[in-house]
């Protein structure tokens, strides 16, 4: 994918602040806030799936992190879709991933209040017995949530927007070859 150096400043301070008005990043970028808009729909459109917030999570009693290594039995494509269906609709369950290690194997990472509350999540799944047939949990590590000192793609993802190509708006021709 190719950005403009507007797109990539844009896209960069909207990571950094989501909350930013187009008045703010333009005075930041020495643009009119026009163009911020137009920058912004065009991100929207292509780029960006949605805004959120970093919250304190244990104020809000998530104080502990799993990640799990399951293994989902063969079965038929409608029964792996409902087990993976299940899995997605839980509240506590942050990712599923299917691994590279195996072919059925899947990580599971999810917040809870506590041991407890893991441990119900995982007997609740065993209570359905269609789940408790095919799901396995083969490893488990736990992650108190203030033993976790970086938890931000942002870094990650305003390192991958400088390492894309930068387009310009002029179109450079040179021995009959499109150059970007």
């Amino acid at each position: 994918m190719w950005l403009t150096k507007h797109e990539k400043d844009v896209l960069k301070l909207l990571i950094e602040d989501a909350k930013l008005s187009d008045t703010s990043i333009a005075n930041k970028m020495n643009i009119s806030s026009q163009a911020v808009g137009k920058i912004r729909k065009k991100l929207e459109d292509e780029v960006i799936k949605g805004y959120t917030i970093d919250v304190d999570l244990e104020k809000l009693d998530i104080n502990l992190f799993s990640l799990s290594k399951v293994e989902i039995a063969p079965t038929n494509e409608r029964t792996l879709e409902m087990i993976k269906e299940k899995i997605l609709d839980e509240k506590t369950v942050i990712s599923f991933m299917k691994s590279s290690g195996g072919l059925n194997e899947y990580f599971i990472s999810g917040g809870f209040r506590d041991m407890t509350t893991f441990q119900d999540f995982f007997q609740k799944k065993e209570k359905e017995r269609k789940i408790s047939e095919i799901i396995k949990v083969t490893e488990t590590n736990f992650f108190p949530t203030n033993s976790i000192y970086k938890n931000s793609q942002k870094d990650l993802i305003i390192g991958a927007i400088d390492k894309l190509g930068t387009k310009t708006d002029k179109t450079h021709w040179n021995n009959n070859t499109y150059l970007k």
